[in-house]
């Protein structure tokens, strides 16, 4: 069996265009080729040491936790309105390993949305900034090349659907999740500079 890491397709960009080649390549296994196949999606994974700073990506839980431990305010590309689906990798890990049982050649077969998960840029800013009582407002920058405000990685309800989940484990967004992110983050005490 294989299983895919599918994430939404909202921007026109290079990331995402060879992201779904990926995919698609992989469906067309599954239908035409008998692959069995399971696909994860998954949206924004976050949680207790995910690299920050340096060559890494700027993941928006790390970022967001770093700068308000720091009292600075955190960049937001765009105005912020921009939606995510926050999903704890714990949950993911759980999900890789269930979807592996059910790859089947009916694909796709999506798995991984976490339930109540869907939060804007700015939601996620407000969150973490009083997790940490920091009372900065973000520092918005231009939009990235490829990518709009208001628009996103927002899980659909149809993505929510537990009965087609064929027994695959359904992630509901934690605060306490949350909370335990940030912690690691305030404890390490990053202090890193923005990546640049």
């Amino acid at each position: 069996p294989m299983v895919t890491i599918e994430q939404p397709h909202v921007w026109t960009n290079p990331y995402e265009t060879t992201r779904g080649a990926g995919v698609n390549l992989a469906r067309g296994l599954a239908l035409s080729k008998g692959l069995n196949l399971a696909t994860v999606t998954v949206f924004n994974a976050f949680g207790e040491r995910q690299a920050y700073g340096g060559d890494h990506p700027q993941k928006i839980v790390p970022t967001f936790a770093v700068h308000a431990h720091n009292d600075r305010p955190a960049p937001v590309y765009g105005d912020g309105t921009q939606w995510t689906n926050l999903i704890y990798a714990g949950d993911i890990a759980r999900i890789l390993f269930e979807a592996i049982e059910v790859a089947d050649r009916a694909a796709p077969n999506l798995y991984g949305v976490s339930q109540q998960g869907n939060f804007t840029v700015n939601d996620v800013w407000a969150m973490i900034a009083d997790m940490t009582d920091c009372n900065r407002e973000p520092a918005y920058l231009p939009m990235r090349d490829g990518e709009t405000n208001a628009s996103g990685a927002k899980a659909q309800d149809w993505m929510m659907r537990t009965n087609d989940n064929k027994g695959v484990y359904v992630p509901k967004f934690s605060m306490s999740d949350l909370y335990a992110t940030v912690a690691y983050y305030q404890e390490v005490g990053i202090d890193d500079e923005v990546p640049r």
